[in-house]
């Protein structure tokens, strides 16, 4: 048995940060569900390299993970993720701070729908402070001087 078999893991993220967090959980033992935006999917399986024309990227930090794809546009999409929240232990999103109370999936508003759930949010910059809103990458943090 893995450390954390018994966890549940609800998987919003995108890009690098994110999935290479709940790739860490789902490599432990949790039960990760990969939820994808349509129409097209996670924005990283357009990233090489490919291996028969599938994003070698993609596979290597959604390793171990089941996968669903939800409009996120459309009500019941985010209806869907409300559902699945409901009985997940975690819920971990990369989006730029603030867009998850947008579409009504905020702390607040998953915790109102699972009062156990714990929900990671991973920034660039952090939710709060002069950058919290910027997008980050590594090319703008390796030019950003410190100080």
């Amino acid at each position: 048995m893995r450390p954390l078999s018994d966890l549940r893991v609800i998987d919003l993220t995108r890009a690098l940060s994110g999935p290479f967090c709940s790739m860490i959980l789902a490599d432990l033992g949790a039960d990760v569900v990969k939820v994808e935006p349509l129409p097209d999917g996670e924005m990283s399986r357009a990233w090489g390299p490919f291996d028969h024309g599938v994003s070698a990227y993609f596979l290597s930090t959604n390793r171990n993970k089941r996968g669903i794809a939800v409009d996120f546009i459309k009500p019941e999409g985010l209806t869907l993720i409300r559902e699945l929240a409901r009985n997940a232990d975690v819920l971990v999103e990369n989006f730029k701070p603030g867009t998850m109370d947008q579409m009504g999936l905020g702390h607040a508003a998953s915790r109102a729908v699972n009062p156990r759930l714990i929900t990671a949010s991973v920034t660039g910059f952090g939710s709060t402070g002069p950058r919290a809103s910027g997008r980050a990458s590594i090319r703008l943090h390796r030019a950003i001087p410190v100080s």
